[in-house]
């Protein structure tokens, strides 16, 4: 994890919230609100590091609550770009086989295999982990999604067609559209109202009988008054993401 820091940065020059906008969607509704919690990045951010990028530096800021964070990244007094994302997650042994860094240098997703099923998400302390990696390394990391999409689905379908997941039509390879079983769900609040946190199966390993469970995480605004409960069918659309435990963590 990254080192705290007391340093608080000038007024800053906002820019938007870069390619993270279907991502907004998953815990705010107005461009204004998500601006606010851009600000308080910086302003309340409990941990912040830096990084070199074509000579100057670049400040990672991380702050939130115990559900739901954001992380902004910015250089000098202007943000490039911001991101939400959850706090923890389930801890599963991945095999990391690519790592594809963004041209900013501080965003990164992760191509990795459990048990031979392989998938993709977007590494949440990237500037933190990116000298850690190996290919072909197995790593232990926290995994977890935001649902832009989440609604009960009443279709009755086989046990072995319930759990399904594809890519997202024009989405990044973190995003994915998926069908599941509601395994357990905590109701809590977050920094962006009521939020409901979903462990569910993502998919099957190839053996097709073990469940890969993850952590959803939807918002009440996402949900729409659905109220997720045990044994549910659920549909919809999913950002996956996670971060590297620390050294000797897990």
């Amino acid at each position: 994890m990254p080192k705290s820091s007391q340093e608080k940065p000038g007024k800053l020059k906002e820019n938007g919230i870069g390619t993270h906008r279907r991502h907004w969607s998953a815990v705010a509704s107005r461009e204004s609100a998500i601006r606010v919690c851009v600000r308080e990045a910086f302003e309340r951010a409990h941990a912040r590091t830096k990084v070199e990028r074509d000579g100057s530096a670049v400040t990672v800021s991380w702050a939130g609550g115990d559900v739901l964070k954001t992380c902004s990244v910015s250089t000098g007094r202007e943000i490039l770009t911001a991101f939400p994302f959850i706090a923890g997650g389930i801890v599963h042994d991945v095999v990391v086989e690519a790592v594809d860094e963004w041209p900013d240098t501080v965003q990164g997703q992760v191509r990795g295999s459990i048990c031979g099923m392989r998938f993709a998400f977007f590494d949440t302390y990237y500037p933190v982990n990116r000298e850690r990696y190996r290919t072909g390394r197995q790593y232990r990391f926290f995994l977890s999604a935001l649902a832009f999409r989440l609604k009960k689905t009443d279709d009755e379908r086989s046990s072995h067609h319930e759990i399904e997941y594809s890519p997202l039509e024009g989405g990044e390879i973190d995003e994915f559209v998926f069908r599941t079983v509601v395994r357990d769900v905590r109701e809590c609040l977050s920094g962006y109202g009521k939020a409901y946190l979903v462990t569910a199966p993502l998919f099957r390993a190839t053996d097709g009988i073990r469940e890969i469970n993850i952590q959803i995480c939807a918002t009440e605004s996402v949900t729409g008054g659905y109220v997720p409960a045990v044994g549910d069918r659920i549909s919809g659309a999913l950002w996956l993401q996670g971060f590297m435990l620390p050294r000797g963590g897990g």
